[in-house]
């Protein structure tokens, strides 16, 4: 449908309903909070792919939660996660961070300098209600 709305080239909004799921994580929900964080990062790409070729279309999430209060036996919320970058690194320039990381208990581990900025302006802007920064790769 987004082609045939691009085609038409007036003003529209795509908003895709989620869940706090997308953000929370508990017990035996993997499959159920991974769909709705791959809603939320759908939704996250297509606005910077509508914005990047200047339509007049633009994109939404609403992660609200629905129906039966079941989120009492959640104890953590999601980081929100820095996009994938094409530039791997080396086995040995990864592991001592690695192994740092599992010493602390360290539940996301970056191996770029600029991941801890890239996350806080998420944040930012996730908790402003603003679409967050296109992620820089470095």
């Amino acid at each position: 449908f987004v082609p045939r709305m691009l085609a038409q080239d007036t003003p529209g909004h795509i908003v895709n309903t989620a869940s706090v799921a997308a953000f929370v994580t508990a017990p035996a929900s993997a499959p159920y909070v991974v769909s709705k964080g791959a809603a939320l990062s759908l939704t996250e790409c297509l606005a910077h792919d509508l914005a990047t070729v200047g339509s007049k279309l633009g994109a939404s999430v609403r992660p609200e939660r629905y129906g039966a209060d079941n989120s009492d036996s959640t104890k953590a919320v999601a980081e929100a996660l820095a996009s994938m970058t094409s530039a791997g690194l080396a086995p040995e320039a990864a592991v001592a961070p690695v192994i740092d990381a599992i010493r602390n208990d360290t539940f996301l581990i970056g191996t770029k300098p600029s991941l801890d900025q890239q996350l806080a302006s998420r944040a930012q802007a996730l908790g402003e209600r603003r679409l967050p920064p296109v992620s820089i790769v470095d």
